[in-house]
């Protein structure tokens, strides 16, 4: 990491898993692949959690929870990739905490499940650049569900922590030109 941000992007394409990596080896001083797994278990442990806490708002019963919660523990797709260090189980484990805050949102507008949703994607952003995607669409199916001004209203109290974000770090970020070519793959993805 002697290079700083240009040198993480050989090693990933998008570097924050890289960067995240790093960080827990330095703190635990454990090798890197094994901050790596330590990494990946503890982002599976938070996929799950958040797959169960979107189950709950889905099911009745506590009887129908607790097997949507085994279905989930042995969903094979996700049990394939358990022994491999890679990005993904961040970008599930935070982009499904988002969709839980966001399905809170669509239930009960309010500025704490507004701010929390945009929180997780952005934070699954730093794993998966696609989650940009996500950032930007779900507000606007509100105005496919809701009555047009009111769907405007919390298009915009859904979306405000993003509109910040934009105008306060476009100065800064164009300013830093390795961050610009490190965090470079934005583009191609609009």
């Amino acid at each position: 990491m002697a290079e700083g941000l240009y040198a993480t992007q050989g090693l990933l394409n998008w570097p924050f898993f890289s960067i995240l990596i790093s960080w827990v080896h330095q703190l635990t001083s454990l090798s890197l692949e094994t901050a790596g797994f330590v990494l990946n278990g503890l982002l599976f442990i938070l996929l799950t959690d958040a797959l169960v806490l979107i189950s709950s708002l889905l099911v009745v019963t506590p009887r129908q929870l607790i097997i949507a919660a085994i279905l989930i523990l042995g969903f094979a797709p996700i049990n394939e990739f358990r022994d491999f260090i890679i990005r993904d189980p961040g970008y599930w484990a935070f982009t499904s905490l988002a969709l839980y805050h966001f399905i809170l949102f669509l239930n009960s507008p309010s500025f704490k499940a507004a701010t929390l949703w945009q929180a997780f994607m952005t934070i699954a952003i730093l794993f998966r650049v696609e989650g940009s995607l996500l950032l930007l669409g779900l507000p606007l199916y509100l105005l496919f569900i809701r009555k047009p001004i009111e769907g405007l209203k919390q298009v915009a109290q859904s979306s405000y922590l993003l509109v910040i974000g934009i105008t306060s770090a476009i100065t800064p970020l164009l300013n830093q030109p390795d961050l610009v070519s490190t965090f470079g793959k934005i583009h191609k993805c609009f």
